[in-house]
This record gives structure tokens, C-alpha cells and sequence, in this order.
């Protein structure tokens, strides 16, 4: 593998103090998938006691060791750290192109520690990295944030993770968005984000053509992206609300992601306080988002649990084969583009892996990987639990 690319940046945002080291491995083995990299850079270190929304959590972004090949849906992201709904280690994922950008500077993994004392965005390029102001930046929208960062940095290719104001007022299921659509929704990492004070992550690799242009889709894909339409339970959660037009559920779902919100945990928080008049529907319901982003309407028990994601496997993935969707999501790339249907075959991402890095991996390592993941999680997850009781 291409040491230079396993790199971990770790900032900590209480003193400013930014360092480079190399990434850690898995129980003993390394890792090419963003999931299992996230875990590794968290894991050993990360204490299970501490408030997800204090100085002691951590988060990690982390990309695959295929993120920066040209390969279709090779840019997936992974956040991962503490969940402010259960307190324990969760992750999300999202497209685009942030995570290509990311590899292309140098980086495997960036891990984020302590809280800054005013709002801070994180700025990387091959040059290094710095902290910047994000105190004009504070109370927009990911959208509005997105373009203000780009206008500021004379810098149209730069591409950015950042939080919308429902991160900045610690809503347990807020959720980070890289562009308008490509969400690590679920897990609330979106508010452990807001609350160390951190508004977005810019990578300025300098190859905004190479890295796949605007990230309204991920890197280097051909194909129609699946996620610019609704998914099946963000259309079903909205017409429990009454939106059953496409326009109006479109617009919901653009208004959520806009202030950083988890689509299924909004509706369900709506649930209880949309009028069941059907003419006011519409109105109510994107009147009431903005306002659950700002904390002012209750988060009810029923959102809470719609935002935990804990995974519920029956016995220990890794002993079988991979298919060739969960071998994508291993590496991190696209199961839409990975699959038996799908433009790209397993075999050819493992060869341009190989071609690229000299790593020789195979679907077995990969259900290795799968399998030592899983289970560095369920292990932290059970201590956590643990611990978490016994102090209560």
C-alpha cells in the first residue's frame, strides 16, 4: 500500500494543535475500507464513558484505500465517533466527492478531538492544514455554508463536509452534508460535530476536474446517481405526513437536508405536532423544520429511536465469501456501481487497486475486514454498555 496515503491527520481543536501520523491497524491488520479505517484511528483510544458531546469524543473521516482511484463510486465517505442518541460507537456514510479529495492530499483518515472555543471550520491541502474563523459561517444553512466557503477561499473546487444549524444546536439526530444531497445521515454525528465547535471540513486538493467537478454526484461515476431521487422510507416517512406530491416531497426532503437533519428522525419528530388538517399540511411541515434544526421543538422518543442505527447481525459475518455489494461497501465504493448488475465488476476494482498500490486484495481479506470490524465494534460497544450502566 501507498504509505503516503495512510496518513491520519489528528486535530485537536482545544489547543490547535495539528499533527500527521500513520494509520493504525485493525486488531493487528490493516485495513483498505473507510469503515474499518474510521474504527481503527477511534477504537483503541476512544474512551466509552465520555458525553458524545463533550471535549473527550472524538470523530474520525475517513476514506477507502480505492477513494482516489479512477473508479465509478470509489469516493465514500465514512464518520464515525460517539452517538449523542445511545452513547455508543456508531457510523454513517455518504457519496460525493469528498472522500477522493481527501486521498488525493494525502490522507487516509482525519480525526477530530477536543472543542474549540469559538466556531472553526478545518482547511487541508497538500500544503498542510489550518484552523479558520467560522464565525460568519455559524447559523447557515450546508448549502449557504457550502457556497460562502468556496467564495472565501477563491477556491471553486474546494469541497467541504459541513453541518447546518441543526448540528449547531446539538439535535441528536443531525446529520453532515458533503453537497446538497450526499448525507452520513443516522447516529446524530452531525451534532457531536456542532457541538466542538467544528462547522465544516474543506479539503483544496487542487484537481476539482479530476476529483469528480461539483460534488452533485461521487467521483468519476458515469451512471445516473440513485440517491438524487427519494428513497423508498424518506417518501413513505413524509406521506405519514401528508405530503404525498412529488414537489412537496422534494422540497421536505431539501429542507432537511439543507439544515442538517436526519430525513426519518424529522418525520417522526413531526408526527406528533402536524396538524391532521390536510390543507395546512404542506405549510406546517416545512414551517416546523427550520425550527426543529434550531432546537425549539421537542425531540420525541419516537425520533430517537428512528435515529439509532445500532446494527443487529445474527452470528459473526467473514467466514463466507463477500457478495459483490457488501464487498463494495467494505472498500467503499457505490453497491450501485458494484453489483451484478452494475457497471463494474469486483475483479476490476481489486486489479486497479492492485495497479495503483501494488496491494494484492482479495474478497476473502475483505470479509476478513467485514469480520474484524464488526466485531472491534460490537467488543467496544459491549464495554461501553457496560461501563455507561455502572456509572448510572
Amino acid at each position: 500500500m501507498d504509505r503516503v496515503a495512510e496518513r491520519v491527520l489528528r486535530v485537536d481543536l482545544t489547543s490547535g494543535k495539528v499533527s500527521v501520523e500513520p494509520l493504525p491497524p485493525l486488531r493487528g491488520r490493516d485495513c483498505v475500507g473507510p469503515r474499518g479505517r474510521a474504527a481503527a484511528c477511534l477504537l483503541a483510544d476512544l474512551d466509552p464513558t465520555v458525553d458524545p458531546l463533550g471535549p473527550g469524543s472524538k470523530l474520525a473521516f475517513a476514506a477507502g484505500a480505492c477513494a482516489a482511484l479512477p473508479l465509478p463510486g470509489a469516493s465514500r465517505l465514512v464518520v464515525a465517533g460517539l452517538s449523542p442518541v445511545t452513547g455508543l460507537y456508531a457510523d454513517a456514510e455518504a457519496g460525493g466527492v469528498w472522500a477522493a479529495a481527501l486521498a488525493r492530499v494525502g490522507f487516509a483518515a482525519v480525526v477530530v478531538e477536543g472543542r474549540a472555543d469559538r466556531p472553526v471550520y478545518l482547511e487541508l491541502s497538500e500544503s498542510g492544514a489550518r484552523l479558520g474563523d467560522a464565525s460568519r459561517l455559524w447559523g447557515l444553512t450546508t448549502v449557504e455554508t457550502q457556497a460562502a466557503l468556496r467564495v472565501g477561499l477563491a477556491d471553486p473546487a474546494a469541497q467541504a463536509v459541513v453541518i447546518g444549524p441543526a448540528g449547531e444546536h446539538a439535535v441528536p439526530f443531525a446529520c453532515i452534508l458533503h453537497g446538497s444531497t450526499s448525507a452520513a445521515g443516522r447516529a446524530g454525528l452531525g451534532a457531536a460535530m456542532g457541538a466542538k465547535g467544528l462547522k465544516a471540513v474543506v479539503v483544496r486538493s487542487g484537481q476539482g476536474a479530476a476529483a469528480g467537478g461539483a460534488p452533485a454526484g461521487c467521483a468519476g461515476c458515469p451512471r445516473p446517481c440513485r440517491s438524487a431521487a427519494l428513497g423508498h422510507k424518506t417518501r413513505q416517512a413524509f406521506a405519514e405526513l401528508g405530503l404525498l406530491d412529488a414537489a412537496d416531497l422534494r422540497e421536505a426532503n431539501w429542507l432537511c437536508n439543507a439544515y442538517g437533519l436526519d430525513t426519518l428522525a424529522t418525520a417522526a419528530a413531526l408526527r406528533g405536532v402536524v396538524r391532521r388538517r390536510r390543507r395546512e399540511r404542506r405549510e406546517e411541515v416545512f414551517r416546523l423544520i427550520p425550527r426543529l434544526a434550531r432546537g425549539e421543538l421537542p425531540c420525541s422518543p419516537e425520533a430517537l429511536r428512528t435515529a439509532d442505527v445500532r446494527r443487529q447481525r445474527d452470528g459473526v459475518p467473514g467466514e463466507r465469501e463477500l457478495d459483490a455489494v457488501r464487498a463494495a461497501k467494505v472498500l467503499g465504493i457505490c453497491r450501485w456501481v458494484v453489483a451484478p448488475s452494475g457497471p463494474l465488476a469486483l475483479e476490476r476494482v481489486l486489479a486497479g487497486l492492485k495497479a495503483a498500490s501494488g496491494a494484492s486484495v482479495t474478497s476473502s481479506d475483505l470479509a476478513r475486514e467485514e469480520a474484524r470490524t464488526e466485531e472491534a465494534i460490537a467488543a467496544f460497544n459491549r464495554g461501553a454498555a457496560a461501563a455507561r450502566a455502572s456509572v448510572v
